[in-house]
């Protein structure tokens, strides 16, 4: 499926499709425990949860009791909805519990555009998701949300130990706390084991293996249409294809993009050759072909033999086709320099957006979302997104269905790669976009489209920094 052209994506499938359906210590199988309590504040002030109101020494003149402090009232806008957005709610409601002295209003299907255009206009919520693999970095390092480095140190700071790498690395830039991660999705290679079985394969080991079996395994009739396909199109698959070839998206120590690696470049040579094989426009049609399920997609339907997907499509396969035979495997490693394991991680966090009007308050309230294993558990099994808790690996309580199992297994190699942390992330992400876009249909080689991606970037890079 071309995502970012006409196919419906995650967000969009949460915007409309479930709306309508109806840490490096590994736990064991124990019930997640809930994060602390924070210590409620008074009506005029919050505190970081470390911290507790000072109490009267002395009982108050007045012969009548003083009234309750007023509650703390914060807005949260989140980008879920439907039954996905009330399983974010339910968490929220989880704090409130723990935290009576505040009162949260979630708002289902609040998207960056909306969080970007409230605080460009001095109204932004009290706390704010996003899907942040792409865009903390650079809203971080631009003002556009609050530095929480001092609060989170002041509250204790961070137990990494209870963590994938991969959601600190979401979360913390150049030293500098901007969010707690919400969830991290893992990428691995859904096949339909009835396909393999008929053709007389298994499971390919390396990448180009599998681009052939694509290839082989996809049938078109005599117009030209495709009737089976080997391997769904996917623009996230440039990018995990790049890591398992041994490539680099930036280089942590120069903090600069790397686009034009060496080895991102071979691995996006072969796997273009899948487009000039397989003609990426009838691939894109027969993906998104109606075969009578919510959604138009042909894996789900079993024509498609593999896709290349994050976790949340097991949610996907358990709520629309319960009886489709398939597995999971890690994108297989390509090149000379080939890793095992790796996958390109999304994800999404918490923040507390530049403007709000109690940033002690709103801290409060994220802190205790990021680091809620009770409530993180709830979330992976209602989206099936993974918790950002190692320590819920092992859980069974917290699987939202069994072939969940794979992506914890993928998660466990510690290969996760985020989107380059720089200042010009989102910008980055935009542009890696239609230079995958160009390669797909043939308008530039490999190489061409990760040279000019690597100079525009670089280009943009020093205009932020000048």
């Amino acid at each position: 499926m071309l995502e970012g052209r006409s196919s419906i994506s995650r967000r969009q499938f949460l915007r409309v499709g479930m709306v309508s359906a109806g840490s490096l210590i590994l736990a064991s199988c124990a019930q997640p425990t809930p994060a602390p309590t924070i210590e409620q504040p008074p009506a005029e002030a919050t505190t970081v949860p470390a911290e507790a109101p000072e109490t009267p020494t002395e009982a108050p003149e007045s012969p009548t009791e003083a009234p309750p402090a007023e509650r703390v009232k914060l807005e949260f806008w989140h980008g879920w909805e439907g039954k996905d957005g009330d399983a974010m709610d339910a968490v929220v409601q989880m704090f409130m519990d723990a935290n009576p002295g505040y009162e949260v209003t979630p708002i289902q299907g609040k998207f960056d555009d909306a969080i970007i255009t409230a605080i460009s206009g001095g109204a932004p919520p009290d706390a704010a998701t996003t899907w942040g693999t792409t865009t903390i970095a650079q809203w971080g390092q631009s003002g556009m949300v609050v530095d929480l480095t001092d609060m989170v140190e002041a509250a204790g700071g961070i137990d990494e130990s209870k963590f994938y790498q991969a959601a600190i690395d979401v979360s913390r830039h150049n030293g500098r706390w901007y969010s707690m991660t919400v969830e991290i999705d893992a990428y691995g290679v859904l096949y339909n084991k009835a396909i393999f079985e008929e053709a007389g394969v298994e499971p390919p080991t390396t990448a180009e293996e599998m681009y052939q079996l694509a290839i082989d395994i996809t049938e078109v009739d005599a117009a030209g249409n495709v009737i089976r396909l080997g391997m769904a199109p996917d623009r996230h698959a440039f990018e995990n294809a790049a890591l398992a070839y041994g490539g680099h998206w930036w280089d942590k120590e120069t903090g600069l993009p790397t686009a034009n690696d060496a080895a991102n470049i071979a691995a996006w040579n072969d796997l273009s050759a899948l487009y000039e094989s397989i003609d990426p426009t009838a691939a894109q049609a027969f993906e998104q072909q109606a075969m009578g399920w919510p959604i138009d997609n042909a894996f789900l339907g079993g024509a498609t033999a593999m896709k290349h997907q994050g976790d949340w499509y097991v949610m996907f396969a358990r709520d629309y086709a319960p009886d489709l035979d398939y597995d999971v495997f890690p994108y297989p490693p390509g090149g000379v320099n080939g890793v095992e394991g790796t996958s390109k991680v999304d994800g999404a966090v918490y923040a507390v957006p530049t403007g709000v009007k109690d940033v002690e308050a709103s801290f409060n309230f994220v802190w205790w979302m990021g680091n809620s294993e009770e409530g993180s558990c709830s979330l992976q099994v209602a989206w099936a997104n993974a918790s950002p808790f190692k320590t819920l690996a092992n859980s069974a309580e917290c699987l939202p269905a069994p072939l969940y199992q794979r992506y914890i297994e993928i998660m466990s190699y510690e290969r996760m790669s985020i989107w380059p942390p720089i200042a010009v992330s989102a910008f980055y992400w935009d542009e890696y976009k239609a230079a995958v876009e160009r390669v797909i249909f043939g308008e530039q080689t490999a190489e061409e489209a990760l040279n000019g991606l690597q100079a525009t970037v670089t280009s943009e890079l020093e205009k932020v920094q000048a």
